[in-house]
């Protein structure tokens, strides 16, 4: 009997040496992931802000206008990160030509663990051309 409740107290003593390897690897991979999916949610952020200034430059907007468009869809980002470029400017732009803008931005990691094996700023880039009406 008495060799029986030892056994058990054995085993649980081996259960928190697994988890206590486990742990640490386990909360990295973790943490990882989170990185990961904050970097998607810019870049589709900054894709669909790419497209939205297209649209607005494709229907002769100015290229202020697409500056602020670009602003109003993206609010999660930060503006001091955030570069819009549109080619041709909104001088040269001819009807039935194409327009192309380019979003740039530059997402940093949040989790510092991660700051020695990756780089702490993510160059995050999004481009659509569309003909202008």
């Amino acid at each position: 009997m008495e060799k029986a409740k030892y056994m058990i107290k054995e085993e649980r003593g081996q259960s928190v040496a697994e988890f206590a390897l486990v742990l640490p690897i386990f909360l990295l991979i973790l943490m990882g992931i989170i990185e990961f999916g904050l970097l998607m949610s810019d870049y589709v952020v900054v894709v669909n802000a790419a497209r939205e200034g297209g649209r607005i430059a494709a229907l002769g907007g100015t290229d202020q206008d697409v500056l602020q468009k670009v602003r109003d869809v993206a609010p999660s980002l930060r503006s001091s990160a955030l570069t819009v470029t549109t080619t041709p400017d909104e001088y040269n732009r001819r009807s039935g030509e194409e327009v192309s803008v380019v979003v740039e931005y530059q997402a940093v990691q949040i989790l510092p663990v991660f700051e020695n094996i990756i780089p702490e700023i993510y160059n995050v880039k999004g481009d659509i051309t569309m003909r202008v009406e």
